[in-house]
């Protein structure tokens, strides 16, 4: 088993340092440097809500209010994971067929055959998000795939050291490449990275070369670095104040959009409260259930955002997440940030006691993506709520059979 830190399993504590970490690294850390520098009131606004949202965090955490929740979920029931991991593995092959085939050009195929950035970032749009009809439910059941379905199907075939294993991981990288969206192989790959670091940190480290070399070869691509005509991939097109180093490179360009453009955007939906909303709350009206149940249409808060910043592009499509704390604060105030941080504790108790093994490392990407998304996106839309269902409802004896947890490995 993993090293203990404090008598907290190493792999338990990644997981609970997700949140405050990534709140302080991409937030708190940046509102505080702008603040100093350039004394503005957003800097100190972000500043003020970030810090609040790890205390709540952490407040909620040392709390243990879940104690009070979970002896009421009634008793599991038995579930063969392994024939629900196959059964999503041949449902997501069939998606992503379909998808492949209809889809008017699949950005992977243009990069490779040395289209610009313009080309390859129009492909990743069209590719699912323009789809109309029944089948914008494509890109619905894709994120619910891509997010849950398959980490969960593709970490429980090396735990089980199913015959599935190597065939489900490779089909879902490549998949995922055709988009060419930079995160793809993290989502693949960390939850197996998180898996092996608990019991085979060898594996594990291998698993993490993997996926930086996989993640710096995706962001070439899709900056168009195959191609001669870079079009507007150089980082003179990002306006002044989304650019924190002033340089044309790649490396630089993948650095900003990491280490800026998060904070730098989330200072925009701050932004677009005052302008646009009149520094009113938002109530939900975000929020499709929300905003029908209240008589209201729905307001596609990313994609405004998005057009306040850059303008929309040619497709519509352009959105502009933010982290789930302001969020919640743009809607609700902070009473809404407390209200999120309670369920996101909640989840990672759910995931940190459930009787899954792979759970946790199934947790880890969602927890991630939360830094950059909202919570209502990921558990509706990212398809948390199912892992959710999983770690509360489910169970499957097989797994604590022949000492599984302590033997996974890679070869037969």
């Amino acid at each position: 088993m993993s090293q203990t830190r404090r008598g907290v399993p190493v792999s338990t504590f990644f997981l609970l340092s997700v949140i405050p970490g990534g709140t302080l690294f991409f937030y708190t850390l940046p509102a505080l440097l702008s603040y100093l520098i350039n004394g503005d009131n957003y800097s100190l606004e972000m500043l003020m809500i970030s810090t609040a949202s790890v205390v709540f965090y952490m407040l909620v955490l040392l709390s243990n209010f879940d104690r009070l929740l979970l002896p009421i979920i009634p008793r599991k029931f038995y579930v063969e994971l392994a024939s629900l991991s196959k059964i999503i593995v041949v449902t997501y092959s069939i998606l992503m067929l379909y998808t492949a085939i209809t889809a008017p050009t699949i950005p992977l195929l243009d990069a490779l055959r040395g289209s610009g950035i313009d080309v390859i970032s129009n492909g990743r749009e069209t590719f699912l998000r323009t789809r109309t009809g029944w089948e914008s439910l494509l890109n619905y059941f894709f994120s619910m795939y891509r997010s849950i379905l398959m980490p969960f199907a593709v970490c429980w075939f090396f735990y089980i050291k199913s015959n599935w294993r190597f065939a489900s991981v490779f089909i879902f990288i490549m998949t995922l490449l055709l988009t060419l969206e930079k995160s793809v192989c993290v989502i693949a790959l960390i939850p197996l990275f998180f898996l092996f670091f608990q019991v085979k940190p060898k594996i594990a480290r291998r698993i993490l070369y993997v996926t930086i070399i996989l993640v710096a070869a995706t962001s070439f691509l899709a900056r168009g670095g195959v191609s001669t005509d870079t079009g507007t991939s150089d980082l003179s097109y990002v306006p002044t104040q989304y650019n924190m180093f002033k340089s044309d490179s790649q490396v630089f360009y993948v650095l900003n959009r990491v280490l800026f453009i998060p904070y730098a955007t989330s200072v925009d939906w701050l932004r677009y409260r005052d302008a646009k909303l009149s520094g009113k709350e938002l109530m939900g009206r975000n929020i499709s259930i929300i905003a029908t149940l209240n008589g209201e249409e729905k307001i596609n808060i990313e994609r405004e955002v998005f057009a306040f910043q850059w303008g929309q592009n040619e497709s519509g499509t352009g959105s502009a997440n933010t982290s789930y704390f302001i969020d919640a604060y743009i809607n609700w105030g902070v009473l809404g940030v407390l209200i999120y941080n309670l369920i996101i504790v909640f989840v990672i108790r759910v995931a940190i006691r459930s009787d899954i093994f792979v759970i946790k490392a199934c947790t880890f990407v969602p927890l991630i993506f939360l830094l950059f998304n909202s919570l209502s996106a990921m558990l509706f839309s990212g398809g948390l709520f199912i892992l959710l269902f999983i770690g509360l409802f489910l169970f499957d004896p097989s797994q604590y059979s022949r000492g599984r947890r302590d033997s996974l490995q890679v070869d037969n």
